[in-house]
């Protein structure tokens, strides 16, 4: 896995902004890749995160529209601030 430093330099200061970022980019350019990595930095500081890998069938079946996805985070929200990552 290739660590992108230049790309996380330009996303860490929103870390803690309560406004969605959104990554894009065309197929297989690691936009995954970068989303771990935040993932990853963010679980090392102590906070909480999910990680909601569309392309399982169980968690496609699950969480079929936006209401299922709010009840899906809130069944693990907690009182904690919680980072949801979808895949």
């Amino acid at each position: 896995m290739i660590f992108r430093e230049r790309c996380m330099e330009q996303i860490r200061p929103f870390y803690e902004s309560d406004l969605i970022k959104i990554i894009t980019g065309i197929k297989r350019c690691g936009k995954s890749v970068i989303l771990r990595q935040i993932m990853s930095e963010i679980e090392k500081g102590g906070k909480r995160c999910l990680f909601l890998d569309s392309d399982l069938r169980p968690v496609a079946a699950r969480i079929p529209d936006a209401d299922a996805l709010i009840a899906c985070v809130n069944e693990y929200l907690g009182n904690d601030k919680l980072y949801v990552f979808p895949g």
